[in-house]
């Protein structure tokens, strides 16, 4: 964990990277930024005297990296480490932050980068907020891929080893698919030169997947998760 000074350290760049794109005279300048292990977003907004006519500009280059090392480097195995900030600097070089720990920072965030962040930035039960509890009870906790062995797969020779074995499939696109049995519901992405796989499943029920994945004439894989996006156990053949 980062002492108080590292941090400050990092604060600093932060406010040396945003005067490089700073108007020659500015009176305040606004960060607002979100982190999380997957993906990350910025807005920063410069006022030149009329709080009123915020402008938009462009991030500098770089910031990403050192916000990145600030979020890890405030993580605390109890409290997590924060979702976003708020990072003012005025024209004079003084600057303040406010972190946010608890709220969910965006809607348009996918849930899956939630449980993706969890499972790399823990929290104790106490501190995980009632939203991100809720969600996990419904997020994906299978992800998987068909690899390209001995050859690249197919992705609607995938979705028929599924159908033979009594789930229901659904093209959404040209290559993309929705798998759904009485205990599982997954989605396929066709990423050449593999077929990636996601969705929640009963996890009582894993063997009867490992059993429909056995059965393509590709190697395939997969992990499962809990409810928290820890790790339970990775399915790789032999």
């Amino acid at each position: 964990m980062l002492s108080p000074t590292e941090q400050n350290d990092l604060l600093a760049e932060i406010a040396r990277l945003l005067t490089t794109v700073m108007p020659p005279s500015f009176e305040l300048a606004e960060l607002n930024g979100f982190v999380l292990a997957g993906t990350s977003g910025y807005q920063l907004l410069v006022d030149k005297g009329d709080p009123e006519k915020m402008r938009r500009m462009q991030v500098p280059y770089g910031l990403d990296q050192v916000m990145r090392e600030l979020r890890r480097g405030m993580y605390d195995p109890e409290r997590g480490s924060w979702y976003s900030l708020i990072f003012e600097l005025s024209g004079d070089g003084k600057y303040s932050v406010r972190y946010n720990y608890d709220r969910r920072p965006s809607k348009s965030i996918l849930d899956d980068e939630f449980s993706r962040d969890l499972s790399g930035f823990p929290r104790a039960e106490e501190h995980v907020p009632e939203w991100l509890k809720e969600l996990m009870s419904k997020a994906s906790n299978v992800f998987g891929l068909v690899l390209d062995t001995p050859e690249v797969p197919n992705p609607h020779r995938v979705a028929e080893a599924f159908r033979d074995a009594g789930w229901t499939t659904e093209m959404n696109a040209d290559t993309e698919y929705a798998l759904t049995t009485d205990w599982a519901r997954l989605s396929t992405k066709n990423t050449h030169p593999f077929v990636r796989f996601a969705g929640r499943a009963e996890l009582s029920r894993i063997a009867e997947l490992r059993a429909v994945l056995a059965a393509l004439p590709w190697r395939a894989e997969f992990e499962t998760y809990d409810d928290r996006g820890l790790l339970i156990e990775e399915f790789k053949p032999a």
